[in-house]
């Protein structure tokens, strides 16, 4: 994303009581990287011209240095009050909004711009990673696409909406886009190692490894000086052991990044995805170590850290995940702790809500579960496992109705499990509305055919509406799968 350059705007002149060209010094400041005498200078430019809005235009520019969004956006948006087609105010705070992760605002910031200026390529640009980081990245390829036909020769727009066609697993287009960032720029380092990483995913490791030593050889954040080809042989094992996550091969997967972490021992996302690969292959006290050294890393300084996060968004992952193996190790404790930690660092990371309510489900506390399972549901709507877990904890207070609702909204999400079946069917059973129960039974025996509990309830159900033949018949069933309260059933 790119900052809008202090000298590109028509600026005024602000003067002291001596004479003092406060503005000018400002710009001196910002140009030299000194942005903390930059916002004092323009904050006495602001003292002798409130009401120029270039001058909070430019202090915001210098907040975004210091990555200081929150007084952008204040600055920009006084800027804007102040002028309301200031495109390149409302272009600075789009930006700054999407820095934030206030996505939607970014991309209604990012509208206006197009709208005063729709010719600008780089505000399509600049939204599509708007829409990118929110996760749609339909809307992000038709952006990029836009900007494109804009400006052909953005070797960044093609390098970009490569990593889009990559998220999406679109291996060729993905690589026909970085080809074309490199045709445009031969030094494109970036997209050389990102086609390596899809040479990588088809299995192409000759091409992925020549990629990642030209990537290495342009641009020395993939090949430290002092440090030789360390973190490129690096970057070469990360990648390849992820190709090893997606595909299931745990085992291998630990192995290349186990190498990676040879090559770069500072690596924070190799330790955290071997983490992750622990975690699959249920290790949770080795990826309880891992998360542990990601943590202690600083993943900025990272060779293989490609991910699209930022340095906070990495570091709730790893509390996250580090509490979750906390949790699955039974270290409930632990696993609170850095739970309340990964909340503090992102309180909209549904994952950490849903796996609280787990852990107090297990210790009883089913309010507090509910409450935890609601808050996950409050940031997605369309999380299937929070729906069928809350449901859960409903039966667990013999709140059949709301479990039902719970129950059947996974269900309208897609979830095809027996169990969301069979436990529907006991809430309808204790509401007393026992064909539906049988007809969730039923469901739940089509979709795990052995399921013995499955039978016997249906038996039970089928008793209550009267069909002896029925019931006699599935209570048979379930005390041949070897159910004993079947065979007591029977004899009674």
């Amino acid at each position: 994303m790119k900052v809008l350059l202090i000298a590109g705007v028509v600026l005024g002149l602000a003067f002291g009581q001596k004479g003092t060209n406060w503005n000018a010094m400002g710009l001196a400041a910002y140009r030299s990287g000194k942005y903390d005498e930059a916002v004092k200078a323009f904050s006495k430019a602001l003292d002798q011209d409130p009401k120029r809005d270039t001058l909070y235009y430019n202090r915001g520019l210098c907040y975004v240095k210091k990555e200081l969004h929150d007084k952008a956006i204040r600055d920009f948006s006084k800027a804007i009050d102040l002028n309301s087609v200031f495109d390149d105010a409302f272009h600075a705070r789009a930006n700054a909004y999407n820095s934030r992760g206030d996505y939607a605002d970014a991309i209604s910031d990012y509208a206006r711009v197009i709208a005063l200026m729709p010719q600008k390529a780089m505000a399509y640009s600049d939204r599509a990673s708007a829409y990118f980081n929110k996760g749609d990245n339909d809307k992000a390829i038709d952006d990029y696409t836009k900007a494109l036909s804009l400006n052909p020769t953005d070797a960044k727009a093609y390098c970009n909406r490569g990593l889009v066609y990559a998220k999406r697993e679109l291996f060729d287009q993905a690589i026909e886009d970085f080809s074309h960032a490199i045709a445009l720029d031969r030094g494109y380092a970036k997209a050389y190692f990102q086609r390596g990483i899809c040479y990588e995913n088809m299995s192409m490791h000759d091409r992925a490894d020549v990629d990642y030593q030209k990537a290495a050889r342009l641009d020395t954040s993939y090949a430290p000086k002092g440090v030789k080809m360390q973190p490129v042989q690096a970057g070469i094992h990360f990648n390849r052991g992820n190709a090893c996550f997606k595909n299931g091969q745990y085992a291998e997967a630990i192995e290349c990044y186990t190498r990676a972490i040879e090559a770069d021992p500072a690596s924070a996302r190799a330790y955290f995805n071997r983490g992750l690969a622990f975690v699959r292959l249920e290790k949770y006290p080795e990826s309880i170590a891992d998360f542990s050294k990601a943590i202690a890393l600083e993943p900025k300084n990272d060779s293989t850290n490609v991910s699209p996060y930022g340095t906070q968004e990495c570091r709730t992952e790893m509390y996250y995940n580090r509490g979750y193996a906390y949790y699955k190790f039974g270290d409930n404790e632990k696993a609170q702790a850095d739970l309340a930690q990964a909340v503090i660092l992102n309180p909209r990371y549904k994952e950490v809500y849903f796996c609280r309510g787990l852990i107090f489900f297990g210790s009883g506390d089913i309010g507090a579960a509910i409450e935890d399972f609601s808050r996950a549901i409050d940031i997605d709507d369309d999380y299937l496992e929070a729906y069928n877990n809350r449901a859960a904890a409903y039966v667990r207070l013999k709140d059949y109705q709301s479990a039902i609702e719970d129950f059947s909204r996974g269900l309208k999400l897609g979830s095809r499990v027996w169990q969301t079946y069979f436990n529907r069917g006991i809430a309808y059973y204790n509401t007393a509305d026992y064909a539906r129960a049988v007809a969730d039974f039923t469901s739940a025996i089509e979709l795990d055919p052995g399921n013995a509990e499955a039978y016997y309830n249906r038996g039970l159900a089928y008793g209550k509406l009267g069909r002896k033949e029925s019931a006699t018949k599935d209570l048979k069933k379930a005390a041949g799968l070897g159910y004993k309260p079947a065979k007591k059933a029977l004899k009674e």
